[in-house]
């Protein structure tokens, strides 16, 4: 053998075994799966012992390529019950799309922040989804003109009528918005016509959407004389008392029917200047729901703090089990 050949040989053998390390090192170290359309994730998840003994849950972090403002939905499914999480860039959750739950679960959302990192957690069998990516240019601008445009009994609210006097000389929101941060929303007043509950946003949108309005129905907010101020007013019975959340930019899909109508739920969130979230210990402003109830309305003992109750305390303690009848103590 010569010397040039023994080199070749030595140095293809070293390259083979770099190239097995390579592919050993891709093969057995941590990936993240990537989820897109038509190429849904199936697997199981299982649950891993610690060097304790403690059993800990081993999740699965997704990648879900993006733009800003695509309108993203799927599903996922699972015999048993799953999280889906989106973690930011900081590891903090931003928000939940699936909690705790088993059986097939949609999701909607709008992508605020592609670096994000989509993490299922459970244990079982999986299959997860993306059905639609729904580019912010593809996105249809039909349906902000009808947000925006004033119907002949829109200005309801005395406080809204002056608003806009206000804005028509030249002033600007600040002030009526001070007083809203104190008062909270919805705006309730007394009129003639009876009592006027107003829904209000403040913001550069394109459109705002109340879930959950006293008419039981899917409602636009106006946006008031060109302003920074979007409102919805609405005469209520005095006894009133509900739910809503306030959809923000909700995606105006390039088709029609059902599918624009549910792509409200990829935005709807506790209203921002409701005094009264529920629950407040909910994970995300996505799964807190923002609630009102006027004076007149049926009393909630089960809910709310009774002050004339003496209120009770948790203990911790543990439940040992019984001795079994033959057992023998051994002296």
């Amino acid at each position: 053998m010569t010397y040039t050949g023994f080199f070749s040989k030595k140095w293809a053998i070293v390259g083979f075994t770099c190239l097995l390390y390579s592919t050993s090192f891709s093969a057995f170290g941590s990936q993240t799966d990537v989820l897109e359309v038509g190429s849904p994730l199936k697997g199981e998840l299982s649950h891993l012992s610690s060097e304790k003994n403690n059993i800990k849950p081993q999740p699965l972090d997704i990648n879900v390529p993006c733009d800003m403002g695509d309108y993203l939905t799927g599903y996922v499914e699972s015999g048993d019950m799953m999280m889906m999480d989106v973690i930011d860039a900081t590891g903090e959750l931003s928000r939940r799309l699936v909690d705790h739950k088993g059986g097939k679960q949609n999701f909607y959302l709008v992508a605020e922040n592609c670096d994000a990192t989509w993490r299922l957690s459970g244990s079982g069998a999986y299959q997860v989804v993306l059905e639609q990516r729904i580019s912010l240019a593809e996105q249809s601008s039909e349906g902000s003109l009808e947000s925006s445009l004033e119907s002949s009994d829109a200005l309801l609210s005395p406080k809204v009528s002056a608003l806009r006097e206000s804005l028509e000389k030249g002033q600007n929101s600040d002030s009526f918005w001070a007083d809203i941060e104190v008062l909270g929303t919805p705006l309730i007043e007394d009129t003639a016509a009876g009592t006027v509950m107003t829904f209000l946003a403040r913001g550069n949108y394109n459109n705002v959407k109340l879930l959950g309005a006293p008419s039981n129905n899917h409602e636009s907010l106006q946006q008031l004389a060109d302003s920074d101020t979007w409102y919805k007013s609405f005469v209520v019975p005095k006894d009133t008392h509900f739910s809503y959340q306030i959809a923000f930019n909700v995606p105006q899909l390039p088709e029609p029917g059902f599918a624009r109508r549910v792509a409200i739920r990829a935005v709807a969130q506790a209203d921002p200047h409701n005094h009264h979230p529920w629950p407040r210990s909910a994970i995300d402003k996505y799964t807190t729901k923002s609630t009102i109830a006027l004076k007149d309305a049926p009393k909630r003992p089960w809910v709310d703090a009774q002050t004339d109750i003496p209120k009770g305390a948790l203990s911790t303690f543990n439940i040992l089990p019984q001795k079994s009848p033959t057992s023998k103590v051994v002296g």
